[in-house]
């Protein structure tokens, strides 16, 4: 599977419309209720073996809420994350999930978000 496909498999594992918008990619802005599927750093870990070029890939779920309220807000995103951790585990097996980080607030010309980051890891094969 190639890396693209691999963002692209894990943003349909993960997808739910009627909580969020699911990305595979980053958006040119970031908008509120979505997740960002992205690389995470480092990007790929190599596994140095001579007979396979296997590696490592670190993905990066961001997920994104209004910052309005952060009481009701902290609950959202909460409530998101887990409903697509919950898919994760159920439609992409052979994922690993390494961590969750706190909610933090980041501020746009189009408002404030708060946002957190799920990192995910999976052995895969180096450049397919």
């Amino acid at each position: 599977m190639s890396w693209a496909a691999f963002r692209t498999s894990v943003a349909a594992a993960v997808a739910d419309a009627t909580k969020f918008q699911t990305f595979s990619f980053p958006p040119n802005a970031p908008i509120p209720n979505s997740c960002i599927v992205g690389w995470d750093d480092p990007m790929i870990e190599l596994i140095n073996n001579q007979t396979n070029a296997n590696c490592y890939a670190n993905i990066k779920l961001t997920f994104t809420v209004p910052a309005l309220d952060n009481q009701g807000n902290l609950a959202g995103i909460e409530t998101i994350m887990q409903s697509a951790i919950a898919k994760l585990k159920t439609n992409l097996t052979g994922v690993t999930i390494r961590s969750v980080s706190a909610p933090q607030i980041f501020s746009l010309a189009s408002g404030d978000l708060m946002s957190s980051d799920v990192s995910l890891q999976t052995l895969t094969t180096f450049g397919s």
